[in-house]
């Protein structure tokens, strides 16, 4: 199930709770576009999901008109494992390590 989670939520969204895509924003395989969304590929899962748990909580809020904060709190404790674990697997070229 986690690893559904994380191809479906990376990779498509949840467009039924106005979930997008990560990488619409974040760039083809996390790579990052610019200082509003930047790269997914490279932390770890706990810096990751440590950041959603931010943003659910209010404590982060540096985005722009609270995209990932509406995202955050929309996630739950098994998708933010899912997202988090998902892009800490991966390269820079997108492969997994």
């Amino acid at each position: 199930m986690l690893s559904i989670q994380r191809g479906v939520l990376t990779l498509r969204g949840a467009w039924e709770r106005n979930i997008p895509e990560c990488v619409v924003c974040h760039g083809p395989s996390g790579v990052g576009v610019g200082k509003s969304f930047p790269p997914l590929v490279g932390p770890s899962a706990q810096y990751l999901s440590s950041q959603l748990r931010a943003w659910q909580l209010g404590t982060r809020k540096n985005d722009p008109s609270d995209l990932m904060g509406h995202i955050a709190r929309s996630l739950t404790d098994s998708e933010i494992k899912a997202v988090s674990e998902y892009f800490a697997n991966l390269t820079a070229s997108g492969a997994s390590r």
